[in-house]
């Protein structure tokens, strides 16, 4: 199964940011490259490690998965060039998203 996991690396700083309607997570020095204009952070900050093992919600619910899962998990290789800092894991398909997995006890 895809998209079981999602990982943050640890020594990356994540900010809340919201647009008045959703609440998201994002690496701090990606905000305003990843969001755009419309959307401002909370002052709620967290390392990738503080976030580790945290539960989060899909952004799609188009097969049910049983509980608990969707957890995030810590990965070096995340890097704050683009995107939102947070990877998208599919632990059986990949070498090491499978490892970050097993590393987080996340199994799907």
């Amino acid at each position: 199964m895809s998209n079981t996991a999602v990982a943050a690396h640890p020594e990356v700083t994540y900010v809340v940011a919201t647009d008045g309607d959703e609440q998201v997570v994002v690496a701090e020095p990606l905000v305003d490259k990843a969001l755009g204009e419309g959307w401002v952070t909370t002052g709620e900050t967290f390392t990738g490690k503080d976030m580790e093992r945290w539960t989060y919600e899909r952004p799609f619910e188009l097969i049910e998965f049983p509980e608990p899962a969707h957890y995030v998990v810590n990965a070096e290789y995340v890097t704050t060039e683009d995107g939102t800092g947070l990877v998208h894991q599919s632990p059986p398909s990949a070498r090491t998203t499978s490892r970050s997995a097993r590393r987080t006890a996340c199994r799907s």
